[in-house]
């Protein structure tokens, strides 16, 4: 799980990886989960984040 502080950001989120929101709590389909190549952590600086990387 990835704790994302704004709407926006759970927004572009949804639109990177191709999933879509769903108005209650269901089991998700396989469509409508999203796929990404690559998730890992790393740091930048001091910081530590979760990078999602699509490769085209």
């Amino acid at each position: 799980a990835v704790r994302l502080p704004s709407n926006f950001d759970v927004w572009r989120l949804w639109k990177t990886v191709g999933a879509i929101a769903l108005p209650n709590m269901v089991t998700p389909t396989k469509d409508e989960t999203g796929f990404c190549n690559q998730v890992y952590l790393a740091e930048i600086g001091d910081t530590c984040g979760v990078i999602f990387k699509q490769d085209n």
